[in-house]
């Protein structure tokens, strides 16, 4: 994930704290996400703090079948896990059942994401403001990558947010380019996930973190 311009402008955008009293991000277009008012995952949204949710951690599919609605599925459920680096591979913990293609036959691109994440320990507190981000290139390997996530201003806390899947930040070549909407080849939506963190008063790793994503689609 390339954290120069794109980073910058989503930085800029996300300016809500994410603590132990579990303050979110959200992300419409006008600023606001299903569960809660918020700064723009995509970069061109408004500010505020949303309401997130404040599970405990645990191993992979704790608590991941709580709460689903008709359709929905978890994606990705992670245990908790060490990032020692950049760009770190989460695909093993993808869930089989869902597709690539987010179309048809279930509608998965207009539908929404809840983007839980737990930051559970970071090394160095001094690096916060921390950025965690969560993302993926498209499943035909053409350019591009798209992501979405939370800032923690604190070294552990929680993010609980649901946002709409097409306001995920698109970037091309290292640059910014907004809200991915429709500019994504979701008949084959996804290739190698990874997650990838940020502190603003230095390096952050070694960290540990936990996420998850749940699939809403349109109905």
């Amino acid at each position: 994930m390339n954290r120069t311009l794109g980073l910058a402008g989503w930085m800029l955008a996300a300016l809500v704290s994410c603590s132990d009293s579990s303050e979110g991000v959200a992300g419409s277009d006008a600023g606001q996400g299903a569960s809660g008012t918020g700064g723009n995952i995509g970069g061109n949204g408004g500010g505020g703090a949303g309401t997130g949710g404040n599970a405990a951690g645990g191993g992979a599919g704790a608590a991941a079948d709580s709460g689903l609605g008709p359709g929905d599925i978890v994606w990705l459920d992670t245990p908790v896990i060490e990032h020692d680096k950049d760009y770190h591979d989460v695909s093993e913990y993808l869930n089989p059942a869902v597709p690539k293609n987010w179309v048809t036959p279930i509608n998965y691109a207009d539908g929404d994401v809840t983007i839980h994440i737990e930051l559970v320990e970071v090394a160095d507190a001094a690096s916060t403001p921390i950025y965690y981000l969560v993302g993926w290139g498209p499943g035909d390997g053409t350019d591009g990558y798209i992501r979405g996530g939370a800032m923690f201003e604190q070294s552990t806390g929680v993010s609980d947010e649901r946002v709409p899947v097409k306001t995920f930040q698109k970037v091309v070549n290292g640059v910014d380019s907004g809200n991915v909407g429709s500019d994504w080849n979701w008949q084959n939506a996804f290739g190698t996930v990874n997650t990838d963190a940020w502190g603003a008063g230095g390096t952050p790793y070694p960290l540990k973190a936990r996420i998850r994503l749940t699939l809403h689609p349109k109905s």
